[in-house]
């Protein structure tokens, strides 16, 4: 039963065994639990009050508990109480065990096409609910969507926000290659903000690699704020009807960008296949029809590399440092602050 109040009174440790830390940021780490009455298993995500030691970073932490839990859907993770001391606050969430769709694509390649299909489908599902009750999540990107055993959830909501569609927003926040060009030049947005970064995401899954990639953060923001963006040299193997998608999706003029409810009726989405498809959520390893010649990219930062494997084939990826790729796809501010913490906001924060 999902708690109305901070418990102020008990701590977190009366009713939960606290086993693995299976993510750590600047200011949180979380961690698997298990419920010491009924043995059922969650993640507890804990925030460090004394990093969230202004009224900025603590309103960003209660605008995601109020959101999630508002939020009622199969592609949300569900969020069940809260614990708070004096010492840190405790987010009891729903357990998701197949980890971020990041790591999905880095450890297993690219999807294919139809596993991209089902996947967005999920996501534009989860986007259209927010979108219809006037939440903007203004964060989405692949370290934020959760790989569940029959789809994808999205996951931190600190940076979501209720808004009215007359008014707009305005803030700067988000991460800097999945952010829109109308936050990255300071212009009044809304909540198509979150269709450019879904398109974002659909590249990646796809590609291997997010549209807009540079070792200088600058660049990033230069190339995003100009719509700059070209499809890879492997893009002749996905269809026309995927690259319309995409480039809907990836529309520099808000106005003309794709809608959630647009992208749920264009013909990619709509399309319906007879022949069975392997999901990309329950195994993960293809079967022989979907596997291909392996190809690779390697990605630079600051004189190091990484490989990256963009097929679909059952060998490991050949990575040296995980969070260097992690970081490289971001920005350097994904670096410093780690994947679980609030992302990049502007100190005048207030729309």
């Amino acid at each position: 039963m999902i708690s109305d109040m901070p418990n102020n009174k008990a701590s977190v440790y009366d009713d939960y065994d606290i086993t693995d830390i299976i993510g750590e940021g600047t200011f949180s780490s979380v961690t698997l639990a298990t419920h010491k009455r009924t043995k059922e298993k969650y993640a507890i995500k804990i925030i460090d009050k004394a990093c969230i030691n202004n009224s900025q970073r603590r309103e960003m932490v209660d605008w995601e508990i109020s959101i999630l839990r508002r939020c009622n859907h199969p592609n949300i993770v569900e969020f069940y109480e809260v614990f708070e001391s004096d010492e840190d606050i405790c987010l009891v969430l729903e357990w998701v065990p197949n980890g971020d769709l990041f790591d999905r694509i880095v450890k297993e390649g690219v999807f294919t096409e139809e596993e991209s299909r089902q996947t967005m489908m999920s996501i534009f599902s989860a986007v259209e609910y927010l979108h219809d009750r006037s939440l903007v999540h203004r964060d989405l990107k692949p370290e934020n969507i959760l790989v569940g055993s029959g789809g994808v959830k999205l996951a931190d909501f600190g940076l979501s926000k209720y808004y009215e569609e007359a008014v707009g927003m305005e803030s700067a926040c988000g991460t800097p290659a999945y952010s829109a060009p109308e936050i990255n030049n300071n212009q009044v947005y809304r909540k198509g903000v979150d269709m450019w970064s879904c398109g974002c995401i659909l590249y990646f899954i796809l590609f291997g690699k997010p549209p807009f990639y540079d070792n200088d953060e600058q660049k990033i923001y230069d190339l995003v704020s100009q719509g700059r963006w070209t499809f890879p040299k492997n893009s002749s193997e996905v269809s026309d009807d995927v690259k319309d998608m995409i480039r809907g999706l990836l529309e520099h003029d808000p106005s003309k960008r794709f809608t959630v409810k647009t992208a749920m009726a264009h013909r990619w989405i709509t399309q319906t296949d007879s022949s069975p498809m392997p999901s990309p959520f329950i195994q993960s390893t293809p079967t022989s029809s979907t596997q291909t010649t392996p190809r690779a990219i390697t990605l630079s930062n600051n004189g190091s590399s990484v490989k990256l494997r963009i097929s679909n084939s059952s060998a490991p990826i050949p990575i040296k440092k995980q969070s260097l790729l992690r970081s490289s796809l971001n920005s350097s501010i994904e670096a410093f602050r780690g994947p679980l913490t609030p992302p990049f906001s502007s100190l005048e924060e207030g729309s």
